[in-house]
C-alpha cells in the first residue's frame, strides 16, 4: 500500500510538470545548433493490457521530484499489443531514475490518476529506491519497463 501511495504522489507529480512543460535542459538560442553527445536509450514497455491510440511517455530523470523538470522524455501513441518499444537519444552519462506512464483513462500529458499505466524501471510495483538506470557516455543501453494499473 505504501509502495502504491508513493507511486500515485511522484507520478501526480510528474503530471503537473508536463502540463507546466519543465525540463532540466538548458534553453538554447534559435538557430543555434549545439553538438549532441550522449547515449541512447532504448526498451520495451510491457503493459498490463491494451491501450491503442493512447499517448504514453517514458522519463529519464535524477530524482523523483518532477516539479523542478526532467533530464530527457519522450512521448508516443500506443498501437495493439502489449508491448511499446521506445528509443530516447542524448541522454547524458548518469544514474537516473526511468519510469513511464500510459494515459489510458485521464487526458494525455496530465496528472495520472486511477486507471491508468505507471511504471519505475527496476521494480514491479512502486518507485526505486534510489537512482538504478545506469547510462554510459555514449553507445547503447537497454532498460524495460513494467508498468501496473495505478490504483
Amino acid at each position: 500500500m505504501r509502495a502504491r501511495r508513493a507511486i500515485v504522489l511522484a507520478v501526480a507529480a510528474l503530471g503537473c510538470c508536463w502540463a507546466l512543460s519543465c525540463s532540466k535542459e538548458s534553453p538554447t538560442s534559435p538557430g543555434k545548433k549545439e553538438k549532441t553527445e550522449g547515449a541512447t536509450v532504448a526498451g520495451t514497455l510491457q503493459l498490463p493490457a491494451e491501450a491503442p491510440g493512447k499517448t504514453f511517455a517514458v522519463v529519464i530523470d535524477d530524482d523523483t521530484n518532477s516539479a523542478n523538470g526532467f533530464v530527457k522524455v519522450i512521448t508516443g501513441t500506443c498501437g495493439s499489443g502489449t508491448r511499446i518499444s521506445y528509443q530516447i537519444t542524448e541522454v547524458p552519462a548518469g544514474t537516473y531514475y526511468l519510469y513511464a506512464v500510459v494515459w489510458v483513462v485521464s487526458s494525455p500529458l496530465t496528472t495520472p490518476r486511477s486507471g491508468d499505466f505507471v511504471g519505475f524501471y527496476g521494480v514491479q510495483a512502486g518507485i526505486a529506491s534510489a537512482p538504478n538506470a545506469t547510462v554510459p557516455t555514449s553507445g547503447r543501453v537497454t532498460f524495460d519497463i513494467q508498468l501496473i494499473v495505478m490504483p
